[in-house]
């Protein structure tokens, strides 16, 4: 029986997760760990620097549980590969405007930009889907490989991935590269694959988002989606990647904030729902590892009820960690809420009990006890490697898909205009990777490209292809008559949108070693042999490609 107050706090604590600013602890995250026996924390790219301080970081967070006689059993992070990579450079995921200078001053053509800004960086390696087109589980488990080892060199124990999501909605917007593909067996054994490679460097792996995000076009951070599948297709589609996971002993499986009527017809998301997490999850599957919830804070939960509430739904369903990220006073919130809940009764005795004991064991499988260990005096010998590195450029080569070429390939060396389609695509960072390896390019806005040489358009979506980037697209195809290369290093949808008559090239991301080896094929110095590892549907109007089938 756990008794009011104190232990009733620390029961709420010990089932929580939370985010916190800066790079080193906050006095608010450092009493959250000694006072109320904080279950953990989750990293984000807030915190990081680079490789030796987030190593500092993680031993000044154990050193602070060390101190007052708890534990801290869990430093957790997203680290998926591609766009979602907490270690990248700040301006990675952002528009590359003026970074060309930087890149193109590199005489290393493969030096993983990660690294620049002093402190070495983990690698950074491309996407599930990525490793999708390039459809060897052998090189899925050396990536996990590698991730589980870097991380476990700087302290992070708990890892967000894999995305078992099976992605079979184009318009997506928050899935798409970040899945291995679209066909249940692939996304089953490239997933699996992934998750034993990291769990083999000591590194918990999180199987994720259960039951399935990957059917539905609305975004769970801004609502609430509904997967209307019937059972069997969910049967058929969404489900087999999870319970391959599960048995193959996956750490942690996180629920999606998904409404799923066939499972569960009272219109609960998957994170509040008995019958997915516990019916289907705990008594038909047969799993015993945790279950932790996505992001409470996001809208597809407080849109309808409030984080507090809501953390005592999600325990009382069967998620025994809970991510109570964001503002402190949601974190109150939630801790509180889940406190006044184990004191009254109201989240019965036994299902916290079962809870707690879930995150203990799981602590004593993936956390090593006694005081924190030192960083590692030679991180340098650790993450960033030459061989992870290189590891990175044979996914990215193994991935990179050529669609369709009627005659464009390869480009003459000279000149070569890159358009960006949108602010985000890399125009700059492609037209740096194609010097490198020979060609005179240089990025151009669309109304100044293709008066003389080649034309490379680039696209970089997750989800549809936004219309003012449809619109470059159709303005530099009419320019130049269809001769032109278009490569969508987002999702691969967007290449939908080139005209027959155009080159269309996927590469799944915009890391510096899927640019590269886009770059290559470009100028006709490496043979794609990716596949696509999904369907591509008809472009909405205009001059498109028809749907493609790998």
């Amino acid at each position: 029986m756990i008794a009011p107050g104190r232990d009733a706090r620390r029961a709420a604590a010990r089932l929580c997760l939370v985010d916190f600013p800066g790079r080193s602890p906050t006095a608010r995250v450092e009493r959250l760990i000694a006072d109320d026996h904080l279950a953990g924390v989750v990293l984000f790219r807030k915190n990081v620097a680079g490789g030796p301080q987030v190593a500092a970081l993680t031993a000044a967070l154990r050193r602070v549980a060390h101190g007052a006689r708890a534990s801290l059993p869990w430093i957790a992070i997203d680290h998926e590969g591609g766009a979602v990579d907490r270690f990248a450079p700040d301006d990675a995921d952002r528009t590359d405007a003026g970074r060309g200078a930087r890149q193109h001053a590199s005489d290393d053509a493969s030096r993983d930009d990660s690294a620049s800004g002093g402190e070495p960086r983990p690698t950074r390696l491309p996407s599930a889907m990525a490793l999708g087109a390039a459809g060897d589980p052998e090189l899925a488990h050396a990536a996990g490989g590698v991730a589980g080892r870097e991380l476990r060199a700087l302290g992070i124990n708990l890892n967000f991935a894999p995305v078992m999501d099976v992605n079979t909605d184009p318009a997506n917007p928050i899935i798409g590269a970040r899945a291995f593909g679209d066909a249940p067996p692939l996304v089953t054994a490239m997933g699996v694959a992934y998750l034993r490679g990291l769990q083999a460097e000591g590194v918990a792996a999180t199987a994720k988002h259960f039951p399935g995000h990957g059917g539905v076009a609305v975004d769970s951070h801004v609502a609430l989606p509904v997967v209307a599948d019937a059972r069997d297709r969910l049967e058929a589609v969404a489900l087999p990647p999870f319970r391959a996971a599960v048995r193959a002993a996956v750490a942690a499986v996180m629920t999606a904030h998904v409404v799923v009527p066939a499972l569960d017809p009272t219109g609960r998301p998957a994170t509040m729902s008995a019958p997915v997490l516990t019916e289907l999850l705990r008594t038909g599957w047969g799993y015993s590892g945790l279950v932790c919830s996505d992001a409470l804070g996001m809208r597809a939960v407080t849109d309808h009820t409030g984080p507090g509430e809501a953390a005592v739904a999600a325990v009382a369903a069967g998620c025994d960690l809970l991510l109570a990220l964001g503002p402190d006073a949601m974190q109150d919130e939630i801790l509180d809420g889940l406190a006044r809940a184990v004191e009254r009764g109201a989240l019965p005795a036994a299902r916290v009990a079962e809870a707690l004991a879930r995150v203990e064991a799981a602590a004593a499988r993936w956390v090593a006890g006694g005081p924190p260990p030192p960083p590692p005096a030679d991180l340098e010998a650790a993450i960033g490697t030459e061989a992870h590195r290189r590891l990175a450029a044979r996914i990215a080569e193994a991935a990179v898909t050529l669609v369709r070429d009627p005659g464009v390939l390869p480009l003459a060396r000279s000149p070569i205009d890159v358009v960006a389609a949108s602010p985000e695509a890399p125009a700059e960072a492609l037209a740096a990777a194609l010097r490198r390896h020979g060609g005179r390019a240089r990025s151009r806005a669309a109304a100044d490209a293709g008066a003389s040489g080649h034309v490379v358009v680039v696209t970089r979506s997750r989800g549809p292809l936004v219309p003012d980037a449809v619109a470059v697209v159709r303005e530099v195809a009419a320019r130049t008559r269809g001769a032109m290369a278009l490569v969508a290093t987002g999702d691969p949808y967007d290449v939908a949108q080139a005209p027959r008559e155009a080159a269309a090239l996927a590469t799944y991301g915009t890391d510096p070693a899927s640019l590269d080896a886009a770059a290559r094929v470009l100028l006709g110095l490496l043979r794609s042999v990716g596949r696509l590892p999904v369907a591509l549907p008809a472009a909405t109007s205009g001059p498109a490609s028809e749907t493609v089938r790998p």
